[in-house]
């Protein structure tokens, strides 16, 4: 094979027939994998986002007492309609489904989303996760732990959702006077937290459909039952000084 090569390109010469030369293509650019395409995406509306640059919908949450505002809180959680409803199926729902929400909106005239029920803090969190991909709960109290799982949840924010069912189980937070609305837990909740039904993990769960974190609350009574009637007897909670 390589002899009736040899013999091709010698009866080429003498044809003088030409070889063409074909360079490589050569370049310093690298072309970036659909991963970090997909990120530079997000990474480009996080920053339009900051700048509020092409927003047109904006979430009004429960705001905090002004001793308790940080000047950063006074900023409106505004967001790009088209950007969520890419990423969230309720999303997709309210703003493409020819609801009062799907309306021609602006920067200057944004939709306006009433999440009232839920703490700046909270909404602010769940809005981060959607645009960096990035969650910052890792010293977040149970409260906020719970909230963040019902909005994610009803978000249909997935990961989020497992992951704040996660948090909660590995950082130990079920406990016996956070399990439940048993009598002492409901006083000991209502003198540390006044949003008494989010801090109850088990009503929490159940509330919010969260299956596994419901199964993990079920399971730490069906292994514990002696020491949570231990701990619920020993801790003593006089209504009358709440």
């Amino acid at each position: 094979m390589f002899a009736a090569l040899v013999a091709i390109r010698e009866i080429a010469s003498c044809c003088r027939v030409l070889q063409v030369y074909h360079p490589q293509y050569s370049s310093s650019h690298s072309t970036d994998s659909e991963t970090s395409k997909l990120e530079a995406m997000r990474k480009g509306f996080d920053n339009l986002r900051k700048e509020k640059a092409l927003t047109d919908v904006v979430f009004i949450a429960h705001e905090a007492t002004d001793d308790d505002l940080h000047p950063e809180d006074s900023q409106p959680l505004v967001a790009h309609r088209a950007f969520l409803a890419a990423l969230s199926e309720y999303f997709s729902d309210s703003f493409c489904g020819g609801f009062a929400e799907s309306r021609v909106a602006s920067p200057e005239d944004p939709v306006q989303l009433n999440v009232s029920d839920h703490s700046r803090q909270c909404v602010q969190l769940v809005l981060d996760y959607i645009y960096t991909g990035i969650r910052s709960t890792d010293s977040a109290s149970l409260d906020l732990l719970l909230e963040t799982m019902q909005l994610s949840g009803y978000w249909r924010i997935n990961d989020l959702f497992e992951d704040m069912q996660k948090e909660i189980v590995t950082r130990r937070l079920i406990t016996p006077l956070t399990l439940d609305a048993s009598e002492l837990s409901v006083y000991w909740t209502a003198f540390f937290n006044p949003h008494l039904s989010r801090n109850i993990v088990r009503d929490a769960a159940e509330v919010s459909h969260a299956e596994n974190l419901v199964h993990t609350c079920t399971e730490y009574e069906e292994r514990n039952s002696a020491f949570i009637q231990k701990v619920r007897q020993s801790t003593v909670v006089d209504p009358g000084n709440l």
